[in-house]
């Protein structure tokens, strides 16, 4: 069977690890999807570009982070974006190319663990929503010791062991792929008016279920 090259550029360790779920149990054998971890919003559009330009993808897409800036423009969300419209001369190549979600990818994961009324982000900081991820995977706050000898709790800060933890626990199953993608038809896709927001379900629907056409219309979008 021939594959469907799908390159995503993921910003961080978050996506990267959201899309390594996605790769295992999320994607029809249709696919071959290849993730690139940019390793920070900055890097997004030179990745992109570079992948883009690579004839062994049949589509490239990126996934980043609003953070709740829409409306600032020095933020790397809006940075990432007007650098992509640069290159492509057009607004709406770079929004078929992004996906988005506000405040970020962290609200995906918690999606596997229970409905958005129960995990809605109301923060962008991972300090700010460590709370809420020790509540549903408890030993990403693992037991330390401060310098008078009590014991504290890690905070979230998306470290590779914490995000083991949380990327095994929907793989394996104690959260299942399924009620995450349930659970995200409750998540506006319009990121940019929603907070929280995001328009990945489309995109993990079209992985899941073998739907070339999906990133064939992208294609048709690029190419006018």
């Amino acid at each position: 069977m021939t594959k469907f090259n799908v390159k995503v550029v993921a910003e961080g360790n978050e996506e990267r690890a959201f899309f390594e779920i996605v790769k295992e149990i999320g994607t029809h054998p249709v696919f071959d999807l290849d993730i690139e971890n940019a390793e920070g919003s900055g890097k997004i559009p030179d990745v992109f570009i570079s992948a883009f330009r690579e004839p062994l993808y049949d589509c490239v897409i990126c996934v980043y982070d609003v953070d709740g800036r829409i409306n600032d423009s020095a933020s790397p969300y809006n940075s990432t974006r007007n650098k992509l419209i640069s290159f492509f001369g057009d607004e709406k190549i770079a929004d078929a190319v992004s996906f988005c979600t506000n405040p970020n990818i962290l609200q995906l994961f918690l999606l596997a663990a229970d409905p958005l009324q129960k995990v809605a982000l109301k923060a962008t900081s991972k300090k700010s929503n460590s709370a809420l991820v020790h509540q549903y995977w408890p030993n990403v706050a693992s037991d330390k010791t401060d310098k008078f000898g009590r014991k504290t709790k890690s905070g979230y800060d998306a470290q590779e062991w914490q995000l083991d933890i949380m990327k095994y626990s929907i793989i394996n199953g104690s959260y299942t792929y399924e009620s995450l993608l349930k659970n995200a038809k409750e998540l506006p896709i319009d990121y940019v008016s929603n907070f929280p927001g995001s328009n990945l379900l489309p995109l993990l629907v079209a992985l899941k279920s073998g739907d070339t056409s999906y990133f064939k219309r992208i294609v048709n979008v690029i190419n006018g």
